[in-house]
């Protein structure tokens, strides 16, 4: 009796097994493409280039980009990756390299106000990347473009040196090196537009950030002849909204943020060391 009672409880938790395989099975993927870039042709080429081919949804979320070395562009600018109508939804592993130049602030989507490595990714995973990104959009100002992004004269919803903005995202092991945002909004007629200012990513939402640093990191701000705005400025993220943080930290200057409003009312200004504005559920 009791042999036959030790073989019915072996057959039902090999039941009990099996089932509890059967349900959580993951649905099978394709293999992802791998695409390896290496060079500023390989990610500027106009039409065949990465940011022509993500911008234009060729590359999607079955495609993972891995940088094979160090990209200095020197003096090209660098192309801006995704946009809300196609997203950079995929995997870019940097692998542990450097991209070093200056962002092309034209190349993103008009009327979007969005500027970042990645304008816009959703579902995206973005990883093992080093980054010393200039913004530069006017020579005139007698600025030394040198380890910080300028932006002049630009409406923008959303800044981010890495994304400007994230939505169901993963952004791991990723470095941001001393770098200055500076944001200048002199047009009378323009009214500001601005949000959010991350030194990693301008808004995230539903975003997990692992082991992520931004180093040596400040913003000089000064708007003018704007009414009716709330601007969000972080060390890390502008907007958090729902998001996961995990041994994530800032190391920035002394003089963090530097914040000008002039000509301007009925505004509200956030300025947090890690976080500038936090909606939902952080943690």
């Amino acid at each position: 009796m009791k042999k036959g009672i030790k073989a019915l409880s072996i057959a039902l938790l090999l039941m009990l097994f099996t089932c509890v395989s059967f349900l959580t099975k993951p649905k099978a993927k394709a293999d992802a493409t791998i695409v390896n870039i290496g060079s500023v042709s390989d990610w500027n080429t106009k039409s065949t280039g990465l940011a022509a081919r993500v911008n234009s949804g060729a590359y999607g979320s079955n495609h993972e980009i891995r940088l094979t070395q160090d990209i200095d562009f020197g003096e090209t600018y660098i192309k801006m990756l995704g946009n809300k109508a196609k997203p950079f939804a995929g995997v870019f592993d940097g692998c542990g390299h450097t991209i070093t130049g200056k962002l092309d602030l034209t190349s993103g989507v008009n009327g979007e106000w969005l500027a970042g490595l990645f304008c816009m990714a959703d579902g995206a995973t973005i990883k093992n990347l080093n980054l010393n990104i200039t913004f530069v959009y006017d020579y005139n100002l007698n600025e030394d473009p040198s380890n910080f992004y300028y932006v002049a004269h630009k409406e923008y919803e959303s800044v981010g040196v890495l994304v400007a903005n994230a939505v169901n995202t993963t952004i791991e092991n990723c470095v941001v090196n001393n770098s200055i945002v500076k944001v200048y909004n002199y047009d009378e007629a323009s009214e500001c537009r601005l949000e959010s200012v991350g030194g990693l990513v301008g808004k995230a939402e539903n975003t997990l950030f692992k082991d992520c640093v931004v180093q040596n990191f400040s913003h000089d701000i000064e708007l003018k002849h704007s009414t009716s705005f709330e601007l969000n400025i972080g060390g890390l993220v502008g907007v958090s909204i729902g998001n996961t943080f995990e041994n994530c930290k800032v190391e920035a200057s002394n003089d963090f943020a530097k914040v000008n409003i002039l000509n301007s009312k009925n505004f509200d200004i956030n300025i947090g060391g890690l976080i500038g504005k936090a909606t939902g559920e952080n943690e």
